[in-house]
């Protein structure tokens, strides 16, 4: 057997990969400069404002490309600090389900009480009922990171112990109407992207006027171009009718408590015919 090491990508090269096609060539060095200054957490170990004063910008550009790199995989990442990560995430996670009240409260105001577990303390600086203060600060410990970097982000990279602190996005998110156990139950299926994923019509005209070294291989991205958008719709389809057929046929699962216990640890992996695969979690708000 050849003696073959398998490569690691580091987690700023991971990043830059997934963030490149969003910048231009000025900002795409912004970018790879902070990241060549993340520690092991995933934080940053150097303010804006330097990056700004080296590169000779506006701060507001450097605050711009930090808030891209911040929605890369792992979530946060980038940030300037644990309290900054949370925020981050919390914005990002808003974005597809309901916040708990609060939440933002107690990481913007109550970072000390809350690393110490001193929610009575918290609820009564915040005058709150406490019950809201402890769901606020469970949603926080189960969906939030204050450190990305230790999270498992890519395909190589695992966690150092078995508890899973990675920010998971989830396919789908079933609850109850406004949190209420005696309302109806709501399924939100989150979908990948927003408005209508097609190939650009103005490489399809491109083709018939390329030189004919080029149209070859031209036609060949568009082919796989219609594929993916093919796959992706295929994907949306069939995710909907499977949430249907699973929620009708074992609505129980979601009420009863033990059930959904098991449910939030369940992944289901499913693939459609056009060979697009997705992971499947089932969690409970």
């Amino acid at each position: 057997m050849d003696n073959f090491s398998i490569a690691t990508e580091d987690l700023p090269t991971y990043v830059l990969r997934q963030i490149a096609s969003e910048l231009d060539a000025s900002n795409r060095k912004i970018a790879a400069f902070l990241l060549t200054h993340l520690d092991e957490d995933g934080l940053l170990t150097i303010s804006l404002l330097e990056v700004a004063r080296y590169y000779h910008v506006p701060l507001g550009d450097v605050e711009r490309v930090q808030r891209i790199i911040q929605r890369a995989d792992p979530v946060g990442v980038g940030s300037s600090s644990p309290k900054d990560a949370l925020l981050s995430q919390l914005d990002i996670l808003s974005e597809t389900r309901l916040i708990p009240p609060h939440a933002r409260e107690l990481i913007q105001s109550g970072m000390d009480l809350l690393s110490r577990h001193q929610l009575s303390e918290l609820a009564r600086r915040m005058k709150v009922p406490l019950r809201q203060v402890q769901q606020a600060y469970r949603f926080i410990s189960e969906n939030l990171n204050p450190f990305p970097g230790r999270a498992n982000w890519g395909d190589v990279r695992q966690p150092a112990n078995s508890r899973l602190d990675v920010f998971h996005r989830p396919d789908v998110i079933i609850s109850y109407l406004e949190g209420d156990v005696e309302k109806p139950l709501i399924v939100e299926i989150i979908l990948p992207l927003n408005g209508t994923l097609r190939v650009n019509p103005v490489f399809k005209k491109a083709i018939h006027e390329a030189p004919e070294e080029n149209k070859d291989s031209w036609k060949s991205d568009l082919e796989r171009a219609s594929l993916f958008v093919k796959c992706l719709q295929q994907r949306n389809h069939t995710m909907q009718r499977l949430i249907h057929r699973l929620v009708v046929l074992q609505s129980w699962r979601c009420t009863n408590r033990p059930f959904r216990e098991l449910w939030r640890i369940r992944r289901y992996n499913c693939q459609t015919s056009g060979s697009f695969h997705f992971h499947l979690f089932l969690i409970e708000v």
